[in-house]
């Protein structure tokens, strides 16, 4: 529980800080930066995310035990880690400059409130999260301005630049200290015996999007002002870290095999997204309190889904590890062994129902020891005290005003996407390992972004329910914007 609160507390201080950097220079003078900061943020996040269950499954099967070992996988991962954050780096502000070209330029003379609600739409093309928080603190705090961007001239090379080693100064400065941290975390939890998968996933997503902005605004007020020559010397310093981490990947045998790897789910969780923001576009302004309950709605079960999977995924790894059936989450192959079956005959064998069933006797006894529906009722039960005093918190602080009707269909709701959040994780898990991909490297990112999915369109679902029933208050949003 106290994991899945800082996760919460994590959201809540990343949209504060959204609203500050939004009245930088940088920020106010390219417009792009605010597209970058949420596709970055979601690509950056699954990394994160990954790199947290992949040690927490090697701590749990015990190869951080030995010292070699350790500090082979260890090293291996921050550089690979560095790796794909340039990358991706490089990726979201690529896609940001081509979103810039296809969208027309937005004006500001149409009052705050529109000229916020035009910044916020094109962020929604990867992720909701900072947009849900940045709505949420913009209501909490009016007396602050309202953050959008000043008209600037249409974007050039320059821009482009900056945008890119913004973008790679995050991402690469957030690895190195957010992977040691990680890294650190994972190791005093099997000091002090404590089970990383229950801490290390929600912390790493609720770290990753507060100091990866916090360094792409230091960067921002850094780089804004670099001449053109200060801007080809950090592009090539980048460039210099880049191939140097690449060889250092290379040269790892336990963790090369990951380079190639993961790619597929990173780009499916940004398409995924891109529909969860649509939905947010479409009625965070319709509907009274939206931006506040989003949080709530898709942060929390999308953080018990990730402990969830963490946990399988390692019970899983720990099953086949003495079979060499399957990929032990660090990137080197093992062998399987011929059990006499092929997969298909043991397919055929379990019935119609096998897309989801154990596809052998090592992974069904992975599940028995592993105990789905006690962890999961476990992880459900954990929620009900987040959500109560997240409720609480809210309507004393007077940052949602709904009825009560409202707040006992919302919890109904919330109880179901969680229940939902379980369910998806755990046959997700067992799909991408019947078909030969570690979970600790696809599942988590198409995980999170099919929890923010399914919780927006519930949230929606709730709102509507209310509505239909006689909670008219739940639908001023739009009317009190336009009085």
């Amino acid at each position: 529980m106290p994991t899945l609160m800082f996760a919460l507390l994590g959201t809540f201080l990343t949209g504060e800080l959204l609203e500050l950097l939004a009245t930088w220079e940088a920020f106010k003078a390219i417009n792009e930066l605010f597209v970058l900061v949420p596709m970055l943020l979601n690509l950056k996040g699954n990394l994160e995310m990954n790199l947290s269950a992949r040690l927490s499954t090697a701590s749990n099967m015990g190869d951080l035990d030995s010292r070699v070992m350790r500090r082979q996988l260890m090293l291996g991962n921050l550089s690979l880690l560095q790796v794909q954050a340039i990358l991706v780096s490089c990726l979201a502000a690529t896609f940001t400059f081509v979103i810039s070209l296809i969208l027309p330029a937005e004006s500001s003379d149409g009052g705050g409130d529109n000229a916020a609600r035009s910044l916020f739409s094109s962020e929604d093309f990867s992720s909701t999260a900072v947009a849900v928080a940045t709505q949420l603190f913009t209501r909490a705090h009016p007396h602050r301005p309202k953050p959008h961007p000043l008209p600037s001239p249409k974007a050039g090379p320059r821009e482009f630049m900056i945008v890119l080693l913004i973008g790679q100064s995050a991402a690469a400065l957030s690895s190195f200290i957010l992977g040691g941290f990680m890294c650190a975390l994972v190791l005093l939890c099997r000091r002090f015996n404590l089970n990383p998968d229950n801490i290390a996933p929600a912390t790493a997503s609720a770290l990753g999007d507060l100091l990866t902005l916090a360094l792409l605004g230091i960067s921002s007020h850094i780089i804004f002002h670099l001449s053109w020559s200060g801007l080809i010397t950090l592009q090539l310093i980048f460039v210099a870290i880049f191939f140097f981490s690449l060889y250092a990947t290379i040269k790892n045998s336990r963790i090369k095999g990951l380079l190639r790897e993961g790619w597929t789910p990173l780009i499916g969780a940004m398409l995924i997204s891109s529909g969860t923001g649509m939905i947010l576009d479409s009625y965070v302004g319709k509907y009274r309190d939206y931006a506040m309950v989003s949080i709530a709605q898709d942060g929390i079960p999308g953080s018990v889904g990730s402990v969830y999977i963490s946990r399988l995924s390692t019970a899983l790894h720990e099953a086949s590890a003495g079979s060499g059936a399957h990929q032990r989450g660090d990137g080197h192959e093992h062998r399987r062994q011929s059990s006499g079956h092929s997969y298909n005959e043991t397919r055929e064998e379990m019935g119609p129902q096998s897309f989801f069933a154990p596809k052998d006797e090592q992974t069904r006894r992975a599940l028995v020891a592993a105990r789905p529906k006690i962890s999961g009722f476990a992880l459900f039960l954990i929620t009900i005290p987040v959500q109560f005093l997240f409720l609480t918190v809210s309507y004393t602080t007077h940052w949602i005003d709904l009825p009560a009707l409202w707040a006992v269909s919302f919890s109904v709701f919330f109880a179901f996407t969680v229940v939902c959040a379980i369910v998806l994780s755990h046959y997700l898990t067992i799909l991408l390992w019947n078909r030969n991909f570690d979970p600790d490297t696809y599942a988590l990112p198409l995980q999170s972004s099919l929890c923010d999915l399914m919780g927006q369109t519930f949230l929606v679902t709730c709102y509507e329910f209310v509505g239909a029933i006689g909670g008219w208050k739940v639908l001023e949003g739009r009317r009190t914007r336009r009085r």
